[in-house]
């Protein structure tokens, strides 16, 4: 009898290492296809958007009527942190280029206003106040562009934001419709920790930005 239960004990020990080695593999299978999914969408999303970003010397013969500027992080001293001040740099310098109107698109909470702030900054550069437009219902890129196409459809774009960030951003304006190009900042003066952090939000953002608009249609209209 003890041979018989030693026996079935010995069978039913091999068949949990099957069934153990089973489970993950299946589990790995799973995960390295989801890995490959997010990179196609990632890669899918970049080569869409990138196809419209602008090199500084296309400025001058590019027809753009607004200059849209995303907003990043502002300090509760009415400050822009380093990544929105390389943005409005990036603006006044595409500004320079051909004046037109600059929309500055951000956030509004209680701590802080991003169009605001952008705005002061731009008045202390010397862009006329007459140029500068405050879209305050900017919390994220796709509203920023949706609030631009409901004010400016028909109107040339230039989407002004950091180079990790531009594909993104012209890949929704041109899904949502938009005539949009993109002119970007650089982020070689971020610490290395920053542009790492930046490279893996966006990883997901994108992901994000493919999902909204081939799943909510109500964007589309």
């Amino acid at each position: 009898m003890q041979k018989v239960i030693a026996y079935f004990n010995v069978k039913q020990g091999r068949q949990g290492k099957r069934n153990g080695k089973f489970y993950l593999t299946l589990f790995l299978s799973a995960f390295i296809s989801l890995v490959s999914i997010f990179s196609l969408i990632n890669i899918y999303v970049y080569c869409a958007g990138a196809r419209y970003i602008l090199a500084q010397n296309m400025l001058q013969r590019s027809a753009y009527n607004y200059i849209l500027v995303l907003g990043a992080r502002v300090y509760a001293d009415d400050t822009p942190s380093l990544i929105l001040q390389n943005r409005l740099q990036a603006a006044i310098t595409a500004y320079r280029y051909k004046p037109v109107p600059i929309i500055v698109s951000g956030g509004v909470r209680s701590l802080y206003n991003e169009p605001r702030v952008m705005r002061n900054y731009l008045l202390q550069a010397g862009i006329p106040a007459k140029d500068i437009i405050a879209d305050e219902q900017g919390d994220n890129t796709i509203k920023s562009c949706l609030n631009y196409r409901h004010n400016y459809a028909e109107r040339t774009l230039l989407l002004v934001t950091s180079d990790y960030h531009a594909p993104r951003a012209c890949f929704l304006a041109r899904k949502l419709q938009i005539a949009a190009y993109a002119f970007t900042s650089s982020t070689a003066n971020l610490s290395p920790a920053t542009r790492i952090y930046n490279f893996v939000r966006e990883f997901g953002s994108r992901i994000k930005a493919a999902v909204n608009i081939y799943l909510d249609q109500r964007l589309l209209n």
